[in-house]
Formats: structure tokens, sequence, C-alpha cells
């Protein structure tokens, strides 16, 4: 501000200060392509070091369009889920983070016998179901590193949107054993079930709740029984019983209901209700493949009046029927989204809504599919894929 104050400098003055400030653009031009070629060495060192590690990321930088895909995994591919704003790709000994365009967000490696993940929101926990040990991680940064379950194998677990998560175990002094962590690993809440295997669990989406189903047997008659566990208040707590069922999964449907999904049946429990059965419909023939979302589960089972068809029925957190139809016999995975059902079959992706099947695209050779964020991702043993 200074300079423009001094009008009375000559015109040789004014040559030379224009020669300096082409000298500075040009020194910043240069000082920006050196800082470019610097980001895409860092990335090819990072390609370079995910290949190492057995993830060959074939498409690791943004792209507007989906043009980046098919990705490799020349670790293979166990699962793909989706959450919040990030899609969790879990290999046998990597899960790596992507955004829907195909950019990698962050992965974590780990060594682990039979790896599974559980996902919610951002949050994703990586347990070995052959072992004590998990990991906790978002779509940014890992919070726990292998970390060590002691009370026992984990059986099961689940996590929530804040980094909260459950690990349901084997237990040395009990049958088995629920455990409910913050997402430092600080122990909030623990039960031991005496004469039960925990199979399922879940958190309320205020934090305050935790449901877990076990099974058990009783004169060679298996049967479930659902606990409900209200953290601050005990004296709310309740506990439910389901003879000659074994349940699948159970999960919260909102703060007040709960939703349970059994080999031959579903059942939904109203929370607020002080005393009152559960709501129970059951199935024709056993459970083939089933998704769930916002309360809403898509089940898939057997039609035994067609050889070349299932019976698709959505039902909703009140148990109701929201419809059903036939579908082909050959579905080889399924995602609810609330009303809607997407389906994988041997040569193609449908989408059901309203009892209304329509092709979206034709594939083969994927073995499971994941909807995000308006697009279709399906995946080999060896690729993920968008259209």
């Amino acid at each position: 501000m200074a300079e423009s104050k001094k009008p009375q400098k000559s015109k040789k003055q004014s040559s030379g200060k224009s020669f300096v400030l082409m000298l500075l653009v040009c020194s910043i031009l240069l000082v920006g392509v050196f800082l470019i070629s610097a980001y895409f060495s860092k990335g090819s060192e990072d390609f370079a070091q995910s290949v190492e590690e057995g993830e060959n990321i074939e498409n690791s930088t943004p792209s507007k369009n989906l043009s980046g895909f098919p990705i490799s995994f020349s670790n293979g591919i166990k699962t793909v889920y989706s959450g919040d704003d990030s899609i969790f790709v879990l290999s046998k000994n990597m899960l790596t983070v992507l955004k829907e365009s195909g950019y990698q967000q962050y992965s974590e490696a780990f060594s682990f016998s039979e790896s599974t993940l559980k996902n919610e929101g951002n949050y994703a926990l990586v347990f070995d179901r052959q072992g004590s040990s998990y990991i906790l991680l978002n779509n940014k940064k890992t919070f726990l590193k292998s970390k060590s379950h002691d009370e026992g194998d984990i059986i099961t677990a689940d996590v929530d949107k804040n980094g909260n998560h459950l690990i349901a175990s084997r237990i040395k002094n009990a049958t088995s054993a629920l455990t409910y962590y913050d997402r430092s690993g600080k122990i909030l809440f623990q039960w031991l079930c005496a004469n039960e295997h925990i199979v399922s669990c879940d958190i309320s989406s205020d934090k305050k709740s935790i449901v877990c189903a076990a099974l058990g047997s009783s004169n060679g008659n298996i049967y479930t029984k659902v606990y409900y566990f209200n953290i601050k208040n005990s004296e709310k707590n309740k506990e439910y019983t389901f003879k000659n069922s074994a349940c699948i999964d159970c999960f919260f449907a909102g703060r007040k209901k709960l939703v349970c999904n059994f080999d031959n049946g579903r059942s939904a429990i109203n929370l607020a209700k002080k005393e009152g059965e559960p709501v129970t419909v059951s199935f024709s023939s056993s459970v083939l493949l089933r998704s769930n979302d916002s309360g809403f589960t898509a089940v898939i089972t057997k039609l035994d009046s067609s050889f070349d068809k299932n019976l698709l029925t959505v039902y909703n957190s009140s148990n109701t029927v929201v419809y059903s139809c036939e579908v082909p016999n050959d579905v080889i995975d399924i995602q609810s989204k609330t009303r809607k059902a997407y389906l994988l079959t041997k040569k193609e992706v449908l989408l059901v809504a309203d009892g209304k099947s329509d092709v979206l695209m034709s594939v083969g050779g994927a073995d499971g599919l994941c909807a995000f964020k308006g697009n279709i991702y399906y995946y080999s043993n060896s690729a993920l894929y968008c259209k």
C-alpha cells in the first residue's frame, strides 16, 4: 500500500516493479508445479505401499463420475457395506474405506483368522470371530487397533454412529457375556448370560439402551430369549422368551421398538407398553435371505407353488406386511432400503418397490451388491464395480 502512494516515481522504476512482479509470479508457478509433482509422487508411494500390504486399489484419485471402476482388490473381497458418507470394503486382512466415486479415504490392515464387519454411520468395527481381537475406525482414523477383548472369544458385535460398541463373547464364568464400550474402549456396562449363547446385539440411537438375543435349549427344544437393558435405569430392563424359534438378528427400530428376525418368523416389540405380547408373524418357510433398514425388513422365503420363483415380503417396524411379490429363485444377495429392495441375481440387478420389479442393469458373476447414494455397487471375489 505504501508504494501506491508514490506516483512521483519514474517510468523506469515502474518497469522495474513490473519485472519484479513477473519474477514473483513465475516463482509461485514453479512452486505450484513442485507441490503438484510432490503430491502425485506421494500418491504413487501410497499406491505402492497399498500393493505391498495386499490391496491393489486401481482407482486412487477422486472422480466426479464413476469411470474409475472397476476397482481391483488383490486380497479379495469378503463383503461391502455402505455408511453415511463412505463405502466399507472388507478383505481378508484389510478394511478399505471409499467415497462414492471410488476415491480411497482410509484403510487399516489387520491379521485375523476370520474377519467380520459391523458398521453404522461412518464407524466400522472389524472383529475376529475365531479370536478376541478387534479394531474400531471411521472413514478418517483408527481409534482402537488390535484391541484385545479380555473376556474371551468374540461371538458377535455391534457399533453405533458415535463409535460406542457391543461385544458378545464366550466366557469362563457364564455361557456368554455382553460388554458395552465407549469409543475409547472404556467399559460402560457388562452383563453375564448364565444359560444362553448370545447371537445378536444392537445399540439404541440415543446410546442409553442395548438389546441382545440369545439361544438356549430346554428338554431338547430350542428357544430364544431377548434381553433389553436400560443403561441408566435397570428397573426398565425387560426380557422376552420365544419358544421353538432361533433368532437370526435383533435390532432397534427407533428408540421404543425392537424387531427380531427368526428362522421361522418375525416379532415386533413395543417397549413403550408396560405389558403386552410381541406382535409375531410366521414365515411360510425358512428364511433364504433377509435385509434390514430403518425398521423395515425384506425377507425372501421359498414359494412352494413354483419351481422357478421365491417369495419376497417387506415388513415395517410394526410387523405389518407392506407388500409381497414373487421374485426369481436365483437371488444371490438382497439389500433393503426402507420400503424398497435391491436384488442381485445371477444375471441382473432388480429394484422391487410396492410389489413391482424392474431390471436396473445386467451383471454376471457378481457375489454381492450395495446400494449407496443412488449408485449400485456390485462385487465379485476380487473387484468392485459400479454402474
